[in-house]
């Protein structure tokens, strides 16, 4: 992609493939791309998670909530409808580092 180029740029995750408009951009010593856009995405039952991670955390302590979280995660069912948010996805190149990654 040419600077300045606009395209879309495909983001795998554990909800979904997104595609978003996406936009090449330079600065000094560095190239990125630049994605965002609504999107929407399946992500596990609100009530279900909540459910899940009062049994395992006590209230406050924000560690085990943290730790709850990621557990439970893995154990709740997606809910039945997508529901939609907003992504931004940053790639950056750091030439300096990477001298054969230069401008195009």
């Amino acid at each position: 992609m040419p600077r300045g180029a606009e395209g879309k740029q495909k983001v795998i995750t554990e909800f979904n493939d997104i595609i978003l408009p996406a936009t090449k951009q330079s600065g000094v010593g560095q190239t990125g791309i630049i994605a965002s856009g609504p999107a929407e995405v399946l992500m596990p039952d609100k009530a279900a998670l909540e459910a899940c991670i009062g049994s395992k955390a006590a209230p406050g302590d924000e560690d085990m909530v943290t730790n709850a979280l990621l557990s439970c995660r893995a154990e709740t069912p997606n809910g039945a409808a997508p529901i939609e948010i907003k992504v931004q996805v940053q790639i950056l190149l750091d030439e300096d580092n990477n001298p054969g990654a230069g401008p195009k």
